[in-house]
């Protein structure tokens, strides 16, 4: 089984058709069909349903694409980081953001480290914070901006100082507690929160023999603060929310929840061993001298 061949076979699942893939390729169609086939026989397999104008995958197909794209963008991966080994001001940074700290990156670290390595481009991954570490195990990615709590088994994390966390919501929640409140005065409202989150604080409110009310769980801290902004319950999150875009614009009260442990980390996070690229090196060490 060559490279080739499952270049040749994700282009014809990608275009639909064979000879859609054939023109995509820059190749006539009879030599790419003998390929698919002679791939089809050495894994004693019918990976395609071959239609008069569309093709289909079979259940076994499907299996094989999963893992031809991975193993395409694993090898495209690999010949990225080789390229960027040594150069850090022309290389491509690979980086993985979880999506509340999307704005807030932008303004501390990617305006920053842009501006010292101007030549520099980005390929920029948003999503959950697993979602991204598991690019980065795969060498998907080179560095990941994420918060805590997560396992860093595996990886080499360097975190900021702990954030505070906070209730935000509309004044007729937050109005009559004071400006630091304690957990069972939050554990009075309808709260919001981060799904991620939501078994470390029912544990946290469990300790002190508090039972709060969930209202909602969501799969993005932002998703909270639209709510909180709706004013359909109380969102919990890490202080440096409230930099996202328009935050002032939505007139929410915000108050610290006082001796809340473990605490938010923003935390840049390599594999273990280091990054693969230069740029990779050159961004957490930005990271580590001016943020950390």
């Amino acid at each position: 089984m060559e490279l080739l061949q499952m270049k040749y076979f994700t282009a014809a699942v990608q275009e639909g058709s064979i000879s859609g893939a054939a023109k995509k390729l820059g190749m006539t169609q009879p030599p790419l069909s003998v390929q698919l086939k002679l791939l089809e026989k050495e894994l004693g397999a019918k990976l395609l349903v071959r239609g008069s104008r569309k093709i289909s995958l079979t259940e076994e197909g499907k299996v094989f694409y999963d893992h031809a794209v991975r193993i395409l963008n694993m090898t495209e991966s690999a010949s990225t980081a080789v390229a960027g080994c040594r150069h850090a001001e022309t290389g491509t940074l690979r980086i993985g953001v979880v999506s509340s700290l999307i704005d807030v990156s932008v303004k501390r670290w990617f305006s920053g480290f842009s501006a010292l390595h101007p030549f520099v481009n980005y390929e920029l991954t948003e999503g959950t914070t697993y979602e991204v570490l598991d690019l980065l195990s795969g060498h998907l990615l080179d560095v990941v901006l994420v918060r805590t709590p997560f396992s860093a088994r595996g990886f080499e994390c360097l975190s900021l100082a702990p954030e505070d966390m906070l209730l935000i919501g509309k004044e007729r929640y937050l109005k009559a507690l004071p400006e630091r409140v304690t957990l069972k005065q939050a554990s009075q409202l309808p709260l919001t929160v981060y799904r991620r989150w939501a078994g470390v604080l029912d544990r946290a409110f469990a300790a002190k023999g508090y039972r709060p009310r969930l209202f909602c769980v969501a799969d993005d801290a932002r998703t909270c603060i639209s709510w909180a902004a709706e004013g359909m319950g109380v969102a919990i999150a890490p202080s440096d929310i409230t930099q996202i875009r328009n935050f002032s614009g939505l007139k929410l009260c915000t108050r610290i929840i006082r001796d809340l442990l473990p605490a938010a980390q923003t935390t840049i996070a390599v594999n273990e061993g280091g990054c693969d690229t230069a740029v990779g090196r050159e961004f957490t060490e930005y990271f580590r001298k001016n943020c950390g």
